[in-house]
C-alpha cells in the first residue's frame, strides 16, 4: 500500500511540474512571463490609481491576483483579472471566492488581448515593452476618454505620462 501511496504522490507531483513548466514557457511567448509586482510596486499601483466605488478595474496579465484583490479590497465596483495560465487562475479565484469573500473581483481565463477595454476606468498593467505598442493601439482605440492606465515599470512609446512615481507611470485617455 505504502509503495502505491508514494508512486501516486511521485506521479502527481511529476505531472503538477510538467504543467507548471508548460505555462513558464508559454508566458514567455505571450505578452509577460509570470513576474509578480512587489509588494511595494503594488501599493503605489494602487495609490496612483485614485480607486472610487465607482470604478471597474481591469488588470492585464493578473498573474497572481495581487492588483485585483487589492482593488477589491478598496471598495471598487468591479475588479477583474485576465489570466492565460490556468493553475494561478484557479488558485486565485477560490482564494478571492472563498477565502476573502470579495464579490466585486473576479478572474477572467483568456487572453487580454480579447478584453473590452471600453468597459474599464482603471487599467493596471506590467507588461514587456513588447507588448506595449500594440496594447497602446488597442487602448486607444477602445478607452473611454478620462479613463486611467496604471503601468508598472514599461512606458508605452507615444502616450503622454501624466505622473510618474519610482516607476510607476500613469496615462490618462
Amino acid at each position: 500500500m505504502t509503495e502505491y501511496f508514494n508512486l501516486t504522490v511521485y506521479l502527481f507531483t511529476f505531472l503538477f511540474i510538467v504543467v507548471l513548466i508548460t505555462f513558464l514557457v508559454l508566458s514567455n511567448f505571450t505578452a509577460a512571463p509570470f513576474l509578480p509586482s512587489s509588494s511595494r510596486k503594488s501599493d503605489i499601483m494602487i495609490i496612483e490609481g485614485n480607486l472610487k466605488s465607482s470604478d471597474i478595474v481591469f488588470d492585464l496579465g493578473s498573474g497572481d491576483g495581487r492588483l485585483v484583490l487589492m482593488a477589491a479590497e478598496q471598495g471598487v465596483k468591479r475588479a477583474v483579472g485576465f489570466e492565460i495560465n490556468p493553475l494561478l487562475l484557479l488558485f486565485f479565484s477560490k482564494l478571492c471566492a472563498f477565502v476573502m469573500k470579495l464579490d466585486n473581483a473576479e478572474f477572467i481565463f483568456s487572453s487580454f488581448w480579447k478584453a473590452d477595454l471600453s468597459k474599464c476606468d482603471k487599467l493596471f498593467i506590467y507588461l514587456l515593452p513588447s507588448s506595449m505598442r500594440k496594447l497602446e493601439d488597442k487602448i486607444k482605440s477602445e478607452m473611454r476618454p478620462g479613463s486611467l492606465i496604471i503601468s508598472n515599470q514599461f512606458r508605452f512609446p507615444n502616450l503622454k505620462i501624466k505622473k510618474e512615481n519610482k516607476g510607476v507611470y500613469v496615462y490618462e485617455v
